[in-house]
């Protein structure tokens, strides 16, 4: 008899599995929404930092190599930095995270659009400050940097 006592005691009732999965599944539900928002913050990040990257490796090379240097926007959305010239020299490629979209002072860009373009002193040629916003479908999120004309960038927080 106590055989069969401890025996029962070793093993899972289907009440209690069912429980468990009830309790799986709710915290689940809590959960997955903030994890899909730190997703979309992420690619946010990575891709105003790719552009960040960009940015300096377009306005390093451009006082290096005492030439003009920019970044070109792409039709699927990536951007190159470039040497600018017929044809443009690509320096690197960059590639936005999925789902993010780019807007340069607030309207999408033309593919081989030069979004912005440095002289060989480093500065930006427009005189006014460019601002680059990243946001990500389905998503309130954005990032936003702003490129001066002396070459400085950095990310700003817009007010809505």
């Amino acid at each position: 008899m106590n055989a069969i006592k401890r025996h029962r005691k070793l093993g899972f009732t289907l009440i209690e599995l069912l429980v468990i999965v009830a309790i799986v599944g709710i915290t689940l539900s809590i959960g997955l929404p903030s994890l899909q928002s730190a997703i979309a913050s992420n690619r946010l990040n990575a891709s105003a930092n790719d552009m960040v990257l960009a940015l300096q490796t377009a306005r390093s090379e451009s006082i290096k190599q005492v030439h003009f240097a920019g970044v070109v926007f792409n039709a699927d959305g990536s951007w190159d930095a470039v040497l600018v010239g017929t044809p443009n020299q690509v320096l690197q490629n960059y590639t936005a995270a999925s789902g993010v979209i780019l807007k340069v002072n607030a309207g999408i860009p033309n593919a081989g659009e030069l979004i912005v373009r440095y002289r060989s002193d480093g500065r930006v040629v427009t005189g006014a400050p460019i601002v680059m916003e990243f946001t990500v479908n389905g998503s309130n999120e954005k990032r936003v940097l702003m490129l001066q004309p002396s070459g400085a960038v950095s990310q700003v927080s817009l007010e809505n």
